[in-house]
């Protein structure tokens, strides 16, 4: 390493740690009106809970539905998928067999 770049280097480390520790004053002093503003945003909260929670229970078996006909191949896709397996006792045609078009 050249002389530059320690000194890039060093000077990075000094403004991170200035920023960390401000970051940690701004923490400790901060921390003790932590508890009340998650008590009172839980009590301003409780309100919406029974909507949110009505909400929910309309929307689940309209989500139910969707996920479970996306997992649900659909008719033609399963008749096309056995028509083209092979019937037990047959091999499967050679390629050289199918018909690719013009």
């Amino acid at each position: 390493m050249n002389d530059t770049s320690k000194e890039a280097a060093g000077e990075f480390a000094a403004n991170a740690a200035g920023g960390i520790a401000a970051v940690g004053i701004l923490m400790l002093g901060l921390w003790p009106l932590a508890l009340p503003i998650v008590l009172l945003t839980t009590v301003a909260l409780l309100p919406v809970l029974p909507i949110v929670l009505i909400g929910a229970l309309l929307a689940a078996p309209i989500v139910l539905v969707r996920r479970l006909a996306r997992r649900r191949p659909r008719q033609s896709e399963r008749r096309l998928r056995l028509a083209s397996r092979p019937r037990s006792g047959q091999t499967p045609c050679a390629p050289s067999t199918v018909y690719r078009g013009r």
